[in-house]
Order: structure tokens, then C-alpha cells, then sequence
């Protein structure tokens, strides 16, 4: 790298002279080779060495024009291989590609970084476009999602692919510089509402195909070994992150899916093409052969303006890749958005192929960013709004659970799982985080299953009663703290305010509780014994809750089911009761119960509604995650967008 700035066809390039564009140069400058980075640093140390380069050619292009004709040559060889299809094939033609879209991406990402993007737009524009109708900015970008959305993806155009996709996340990064509306960037409206736009739905499609069929890096065994050798290492600068091998076998599959998610949360009250076709999009048999799938891709865009994906091929690629941040937060856009997708998924017996790993995600939450929790929690909340989740929850049995060491789970439900972790959570973030949002969002989620609740294992109903339990030590202690605070009128009001907030907390918490297991002993009664055990055997958290005037009205039906059973167990003239004896009597009067004296209350249904302006979080959080997962380097004293909200560290991931 330390020789690049003597390069004599960089140094004529960035020079003062202008070179016109039928000189032979232009050819002998895009047939080089080039050891790139493969790290962050080391993509670092790159934008470093080119500082130089960069800034004498933004300096001199005003006059030479030769950063505007070096865009006019990418344009030319872009277009000149759309139409021959020959030169798709050939790997020296495709190279030629790779490399000017490489020196044309160089530049931009100086441009990003140390220009407004006025005058970034300007570098592009200094001298008259071929297309008299578009600037040369304008054909640039329209030559970007145009090989995105037509060239096929194979050997030797892989990298050209995915150069195009890292281009147009480097121009649309302007966002991280400067802070402003998305309606006030020439860049983003100009992916939106100009040509491009016209591309969109062929832009969607093409980079959902790239996330789901996961290509690999073409191999030295196919005849692509020299672009192997020389180019595969400079995807790192966008397309490798040091945490995964799998990674690094893939870029354009997860550069693909960055961008699909940087273009649909934009411009969410206004048009947004990508936004609209991915929200519409229906699903499609899996059974099609990739060429069968093109056929009918073909037709649809004669016959019908919504794009068909495989769903199937979606679901399995999202299983593949959890717990990655990219692809929860495609999974939550997708479920809160697309109800043909929500549909598909509550058709398939496999759900818990993707339910399983969101769990233990939550499961292990002090290991994960708390973006990804918030995420992966709202992604369950959104499927237990659908009783069709509930009920194939609670009838998924499992045979173990190899990720949850609090104790060996055998024989449970997957529904059952899903509220050991909940309560998990619950328990773990009263007691320490404090988090209302997050418990809050657990016991909806909860709520919204407890109608459902089908042969709860006593493991899941003992943690049920025991939390109650300890949510009512806890919370007796604060209102003893607070009797103390009003009697010594000295202390300090902070500590008061702290400790009536705590109440109020813990009292809503444990109404929450109440609420659920009333909802599940109205609905769900006869299919639950281990809960009314459990309930029994909580004598004396049951006694105080019930005296409590806060909590007397929800406990009318509990009391009427433990005054039940109490009755039948003390019927048999027993002393004492071993635990399969009581199971007995349980069983033996659960039919037997008369239900029409339960108090009716209403159903618990939550519902997840977004925020009216989620770009205020999304937009920080997608391009967080593409600072964290591209491995491009950006300097973090440049970027404006995350000196107002925070970033989620590399060991976060």
C-alpha cells in the first residue's frame, strides 16, 4: 500500500491534466491487480493510504473532469456487458467491471466522508452526461441497480454484484454523516423516486435471491482463480465480519439482505418503491426449479405488480442465519408488515425451527446487545397475536432443550418453553434491569397465549406461582420502606420517588400474573391439573394475595378453583397428601367442576403497534448493524448519527 501513491496511472488520473476519454489510458488503468485488506484495520489502513489520491482528485477534478470520466467508463463497460452475453461469461471482461467499479467506490467513500453531499453530487456532475436527460450522478445510479436487478448472478459476474451492492450502500452511508431528513438527500431520492425507481421491483426480488441462496465465493476449481486470488480479499471491506467463518463464505448474501433493509426504512410515511413491493410481496411453491422460478417471475411482471417469493426458501434462510441482527430485524419487518408471510408461517409444522433459536437468544440476553432482545422479543410478541401460534406452541412437544441449564427439560411443549423464558426474563429484569419496556412486552406476550395454555408441565406452573411468589415479598418489602419514608419525614424525596415507583411497578407486574392465570383457569381449566397443584401447594401466597384489596377483584375465580379442590381434598379424611394423591383428586374433579360461576373479564389481547416515526430507531440501528457486520471502516468522529445514539459494540453481536 505504501506504493500506491507513486503509481503513475493513479498519479496521471488525479492529476491536473485533464485525460480525455478515447485515450488508451483508461484500458491500461483497469488492468491491474491489487492485495486487498481482509480486515477492518486493515480496510482502515486502505482508506488511509488513498487519502491522498482521493483528495487531489477532488481538488482537480472541478477542472479535469476525470473523476466524472472515469464514472462515464463504468457506465460504458456496465452497459456493454448487460447486452452481451458472451462477456458475462468471461472473467478478463467481468475483472475490467470489478476493478473501475472499485476505483469509482474508493473515491465515493472519501467523497461520504469528507464532503456534504451536495458537493459530493457535484464531483459527479462536472462535466455534461451522454444521457441528456440524466446527469452523469443520475446514470451512476441508475447503472448500480440496473446490474443489481438484471445481471445474473454466476462465476464470473459474483463479484460484480457485489461490488454493485456495496457501492450503493457507501453512497446511501451520507446518512450516517449528516444529520437530516431523508426527504432533504439528492442520494436517497434519487434511488427513490427517479429511473431507479422503475427498477425496484426487480431490485427487491434479485436481493432477496442473494440473502436466500447464500452463494459462495466462486471457487479456484471453476476458472475464476484469478479473480479468487486477487479480488476475493477486497469483499472483506464490505462483506466479511470477524465473527463468523460462515461469514466469510457468503458477502453477498449478507451485503444483499444490508441493503434491502437500509432501502425499505426509508421515507416510511412517504413513497418508498422498495418498502411497498417487499411489504406486498406474495409467497410461492417451493417445488419450482430455479428456471421454472424465472419463467414465473417473467409473467408476474406482465400480470401482476406484486413479486412472489419462495417463503419457504425465506423461512429456511432466516433459521439458517439467527442470531444475526439483519435477519431479525428482516423477520420483524417481514411478520409486522407482510400478511401473506404471517400466513405462510403460521401454516407451517416447522415453526420451531425458528422459535427455538429467538428463545434461547433471550435466554442467553446478558450475552447479546440489547437492541437484538428488544428485537427478538418483539418478533414473538407479533407471532402470539395469532391464536393459530399459540395453539401449535402448546402441541409441539420436545424432547430436551440442550441450551437451558437451569434444569433438564424433558417432555415439554414448545409453548411451555417460551414461558419459562418469558418468566425468566421477567423475574431477571425486576429484579436487576428495570426495564419496563422489556417486561412489559414479555407479559404481553404471555397474555395474548394464556387462552391457549394446553397441559402446562408442572415445571412451567411451579415458576409461574413461585414468581408470584417472590414478586410479593419483594413487593411487601418496598410498601414497608415506603410506610417508613412517610413516618420519617427527613429523608431524603429521592428514595421515596424511587421506592413508590417500584411499587407501582411490581403491582402492575403482579396483576399482570393474576390476570394470566385467571385468563387460562376461564378458558383453559380441564387441560391444566400441574397449575392448579401448583396453586394449592402456594397456600399462603394465594391467602395474602387474595386479602390484598389491590388484587381481590382478579382473584375471585383463582379462589373459587382452590376453594373447590380444597373442599374435594379435605373430603377424603387424609392427614396428609402424597403428591401423586393429590394429582389423583385433581384429575378425578377437573370434570366435575362447575365453571358457570366464573367471573367473566375480559379477553387478553395485546397488540404490537410501531412507533408513528420509526425511523428515529430503525435508521440508527440498521446502519449500527452495517457498521458492525460490513467490516468497512468508518471513523467514528465523522459519524454524526452515532454521536446521538448509541452503537452496539463488536462483542454485542
Amino acid at each position: 500500500m505504501e506504493d500506491i501513491n507513486e503509481n503513475s496511472l493513479l498519479t496521471k488520473l488525479t492529476g491536473a491534466l485533464k485525460v480525455e476519454r478515447d485515450d488508451t489510458f483508461w484500458d491500461k488503468l483497469l488492468d491491474f491487480e491489487f492485495e486487498y485488506p481482509q480486515d477492518r484495520e486493515a480496510s482502515m489502513l486502505l482508506d488511509v493510504s488513498v487519502e491522498k489520491l482521493c483528495r487531489r482528485i477532488t481538488t482537480n477534478n472541478h477542472v479535469t473532469g476525470n473523476f466524472t470520466t472515469l464514472v462515464g467508463v463504468l457506465i460504458f463497460h456496465a452497459q456493454d456487458l448487460q447486452i452481451n452475453p458472451t462477456k458475462q461469461k468471461s472473467h478478463d471482461d467481468c475483472q475490467k467491471v470489478c476493478n473501475v467499479m472499485l476505483l469509482v467506490r474508493c473515491i465515493c467513500k472519501y467523497l461520504v466522508d469528507n464532503l456534504p453531499e451536495q458537493e459530493l453530487v457535484r464531483q459527479f456532475n462536472t462535466l455534461p452526461s451522454c444521457e441528456g436527460t440524466r446527469t452523469v450522478f443520475e446514470e451512476y445510479l441508475l447503472t448500480i441497480v440496473t446490474l443489481i436487478s438484471t445481471l445474473d448472478v454466476q462465476s464470473a459476474t459474483y463479484y460484480i454484484h457485489l461490488e454493485a451492492v456495496n457501492s450503493l450502500i457507501v453512497l446511501l452511508s451520507v446518512q450516517m454523516q449528516e444529520l437530516k431528513p431523508t426527504t432533504s438527500s439528492v442520494i436517497h431520492l434519487s434511488v427513490m423516486n427517479s429511473k431507479c425507481s422503475e427498477v425496484s421491483k426487480a431490485v427487491v426480488q434479485k436481493l432477496f435471491q442473494n440473502y436466500i441462496k447464500n452463494h459462495l465465493l466462486p471457487s479456484e476449481d471453476d476458472g475464476s482463480d484469478f479473480l479468487s486470488r486477487t479480488l476475493s480479499t477486497v469483499w472483506s471491506i464490505f462483506g466479511v465480519g470477524p465473527d463468523s467463518d460462515l461469514d466469510a463464505l457468503r458477502p453477498l448474501a449478507s451485503h444483499s439482505l444490508l441493503l434491502l433493509l437500509i432501502l425499505s426504512n426509508q421515507l416510511t410515511k412517504d413513497r418508498n418503491p422498495y418498502r411497498e413491493i417487499m411489504f406486498n410481496c406474495r409467497g410461492q411453491s417451493s417445488t419450482l426449479k430455479d428456471d421454472e422460478f424465472r419463467r414465473g417471475q417473467n409473467a408476474l411482471k406482465q400480470n401482476d405488480s406484486n413479486l412472489v417469493l419462495n417463503f419457504n426458501s425465506l423461512f429456511r434462510a432466516c433459521c439458517r442465519d439467527i442470531p444475526n441482527d439483519q435477519t431479525i430485524l428482516l423477520l420483524y419487518l417481514m411478520l409486522h408488515q407482510n400478511e401473506a408471510f404471517m400466513s405462510h408461517m403460521l401454516k407451517r409444522d416447522d415453526l420451531g425451527n425458528l422459535v427455538l433459536p429467538l428463545l434461547e437468544i433471550l435466554y442467553n440476553a446478558e450475552e447479546r446487545s440489547s437492541h437484538l432482545i428488544y428485537m427478538t422479543l418483539i418478533v414473538l410478541l407479533i407471532l402470539s397475536q395469532e391464536e393459530d401460534f399459540s395453539v401449535q406452541m402448546h402441541r409441539t412437544m420436545l424432547h430436551e432443550v440442550e441450551w437451558y441449564k437451569d434444569r433438564k427439560l424433558h417432555g415439554i411443549s414448545l409453548g411451555g418453553v417460551l414461558c419459562l423464558v418469558f418468566i425468566r426474563m421477567i423475574q431477571h429484569n425486576i429484579f436487576k434491569m428495570r426495564d419496563k419496556y422489556l417486561h412489559s412486552n414479555c407479559l404481553a406476550a404471555l397474555a395474548n397465549m394464556s387462552s391457549h395454555f394446553y397441559n402446562l408441565s408442572s415445571i412451567v406452573c411451579d415458576r409461574f406461582v413461585r414468581v408470584l411468589t417472590n414478586l410479593l415479598k419483594r413487593y411487601s418489602l418496598v410498601l414497608k420502606k415506603l410506610k417508613s419514608f412517610e413516618e420519617d419525614l427527613n429523608e431524603e424525596t429521592d428514595g421515596l420517588n424511587e421506592e413508590f415507583s417500584d411499587s407501582n411497578v411490581l403491582e402492575e407486574v403482579i396483576r399482570m400474573f393474576l390476570e394470566i392465570i385467571n385468563s387460562c383457569i376461564i378458558t383453559k381449566l380441564k387441560d391444566n391439573p400441574n397449575l392448579i397443584y401448583a396453586l394449592l401447594h402456594e397456600k399462603e401466597t394465594m391467602e395474602r394475595l387474595q386479602k390484598h384489596p389491590k388484587f381481590q377483584d382478579i382473584m375471585f375465580n383463582i379462589n373459587l378453583v382452590l376453594t373447590y379442590f380444597n373442599t374435594r381434598l379435605a373430603d377424603q379424611n387424609e392427614d396428609t397428601y402424597s403428591v401423586e394423591a393429590v394429582h389423583l383428586v385433581i384429575n378425578k374433579e377437573l370434570q366435575r367442576m362447575p365453571v358457570n360461576e366464573f367471573k367473566k373479564f375480559p379477553d387478553l389481547r395485546f397488540k404490537y403497534v410501531e412507533e408513528d416515526q420509526p425511523e428515529e430507531f430503525f435508521v440508527p440501528y440498521i446502519w449500527s448493524i452495517v457498521y458492525k457486520s460490513s467490516n468497512l471502516f468508518w471513523d467514528l468522529q465523522k459519524v454524526a448519527l452515532f454521536q446521538f445514539n448509541s452503537v452496539p459494540k463488536d462483542s454485542d453481536t
